[in-house]
Parts: structure tokens; C-alpha cells; sequence
């Protein structure tokens, strides 16, 4: 056995940990601890109804204040379906993970805001993350029927020569 590597916090898994097994590759993903969703769905609503609110203000907002109102909208858009991103970003280049899914979502949203497309960004961030939950709330479905026929496996065979 190896030493036993530092807990980066979040999920108890190899992929969120690390791990080597010889093969240079990383293995599919996509849950926390059983049946835990990388993305609540409460934090999914808010930022869709964020996300909602500050294209209905930018598009039809006209009212003194309408284009803070829209950017701060967007921008806490952002900030919910995208933390959870953000921060797997920057472990994962951290790791030397540098072109795994976290860090190309962050490089094309950041640079989305960085062109002024504040929309898009926190659009893409959002819908992310709905893909994300859906993901996981597959996956987790799966594994329950995996369990499943392996509850009906009978206990032992006879061989009959």
C-alpha cells in the first residue's frame, strides 16, 4: 500500500483525490459520496432564476439601474452553478490535470466574461450544471440497478460434468 494521500475536500473518491494506478489515464466520474450530486438542485433554481431574471431585466429593463441590476443577476448566476467548477479547476490544474472538463468550462466562461459576454458565461455555467445533475442522477440510477441483479445472483453454482 501507498501512503495515504491528502484529502482535498468535497468527495471522497480516487478521481477528486488523485490517484495513479499505472495507466495514465482518468477514470469516468461523476458523483460525490452514494447518490450526492456534485450540483444541489436548489443551487441549479437559483441559477436559472437568476440567470432568468437578468436576461428578462437586460432585454426589457428600462428603468435607471436596469444595467447593474441585469450584471449583478448574472454575475451571482455565475458565481452559484459555477463555484463548484471553479474550484475543480483550479485543483485539477493543481493536480497537473490541465485539460480535464473543470478547466475547460472555466477557460471558455472566464474568457466569455472576458469579451464582455457575461450572458453567455453564466449561461453556459448554468446549463452545466443542469447536464451535470442529470449526469449524476443517471449514474447513480444505474449503479442501483447494477446492485440490483447482484442482489438476485445466486450465492454459488454447481457444475454438472
Amino acid at each position: 500500500m501507498g501512503a495515504e494521500k491528502p484529502d482535498i475536500g468535497g468527495c471522497d473518491c480516487h478521481y477528486c483525490n488523485g490517484h495513479d494506478d499505472g495507466h495514465g489515464h482518468n477514470h469516468a466520474h461523476g458523483h460525490c459520496r452514494d447518490g450526492e450530486s456534485h450540483t444541489s438542485p436548489s443551487e441549479i433554481i437559483l441559477a436559472l432564476g437568476l440567470l432568468a431574471v437578468g436576461m428578462t431585466v437586460r432585454t426589457w429593463g428600462a428603468f435607471p439601474g436596469a444595467a447593474v441590476v441585469w450584471k449583478v443577476a448574472l454575475i451571482l448566476s455565475y458565481a452559484v452553478a459555477g463555484w463548484r467548477v471553479l474550484r475543480g479547476a483550479v485543483r485539477g490544474i493543481a493536480a497537473g490535470r490541465m485539460f480535464d472538463e473543470n478547466s475547460l468550462m472555466a477557460l471558455a466562461s472566464l474568457g466569455a466574461m472576458a469579451i464582455g459576454e457575461m450572458p453567455e458565461a453564466a449561461g453556459v455555467m448554468a446549463f452545466f450544471s443542469v447536464g451535470e445533475y442529470l449526469q449524476d442522477m443517471a449514474v447513480e440510477r444505474s449503479r442501483g440497478s447494477i446492485r440490483a441483479l447482484m442482489d438476485i445472483r445466486p450465492e454459488y453454482a454447481s457444475v454438472a460434468r
